[in-house]
């Protein structure tokens, strides 16, 4: 990023999304953040279609690559890795499974949400026979950039970027947040700054999240809020706003 570059208050790569799509039950949304990104990669390039498997990626991130492999969570850098030097298949070639395996599907999977399991618990077991010999998705390579080049990569590259993040549970108006939470703002997909307390009770159950940031609106205004889920007010008895927020597609 140059000190001196300026950008639009508003820039939005959404046309060149895929749609949106639930991860489920299953702890993946690194996964489902890096299929956002492959997919905006090959619509970019010109295949409008694209619909690339997560159920695949999952297992071929564990067993492949051999990133994360007892535990139902990955990185973007290791998705993105598995996607350069393996690649991923389509989604009708392995279709997401939107349930994690658990007792039912094979006795060595006693605790779903657990860590230390076999590998085919975090990814539903193995592929189909017919996976192998499946088209295979690639890109040429990945890259880290720095927080302050996120607009420039967006604006210049015109591709999303993946980011992982600490999940804060009343600022995504979480069901499972211990602080009062707004639908409204749940409905909009407005994901609000944490405040002290929201901080403090969201790392005693720390979780991690991943997103794809596809562009900003740096005018657009929600008012600030307390532990309470009310508005902060300034001096004179106003809302304090935030302004300034990053678009991204969620799982």
């Amino acid at each position: 990023n140059k000190a001196d570059a300026v950008y639009p208050a508003q820039f939005s790569l959404a046309r060149e999304q895929s749609i949106v799509k639930s991860q489920g039950r299953r702890g993946v949304c690194s996964i489902f953040a890096t299929i956002a990104l492959i997919e905006n990669l090959y619509i970019k390039a010109g295949k409008p279609d694209a619909d690339l498997s997560e159920q695949y990626l999952q297992w071929a991130v564990k067993n492949l690559d051999g990133a994360f492999a007892n535990t139902g969570g990955s990185s973007s850098d290791a998705n993105l890795r598995t996607t350069v030097n393996f690649g991923t298949v389509e989604e009708t070639a392995w279709p997401y499974e939107s349930f994690p395996w658990g007792p039912a599907n094979d006795a060595a999977c006693t605790t779903p949400d657990g860590d230390n399991l076999p590998i085919k618990c975090y990814t539903n077991g193995e592929p189909p026979a017919t996976v192998a010999a499946a088209r295979k998705f690639k890109l040429p390579s990945s890259r880290w950039i720095n927080n302050n080049s996120i607009k420039s990569h967006i604006f210049n590259k015109k591709v999303g970027v993946n980011v992982g993040m600490t999940f804060f549970y009343q600022s995504w108006n979480h069901r499972k947040s211990e602080l009062p939470v707004n639908s409204a703002l749940w409905n909009q997909g407005v994901v609000t700054y944490p405040n002290n307390v929201d901080k403090e009770k969201s790392l005693a159950k720390r979780a991690g999240h991943a997103i794809l940031i596809i562009g900003w609106d740096d005018d657009l205004e929600v008012p600030m809020r307390d532990e309470a889920g009310q508005p902060v007010l300034d001096g004179s008895g106003n809302p304090r706003m935030e302004k300034g927020f990053w678009l991204f597609k969620n799982s």
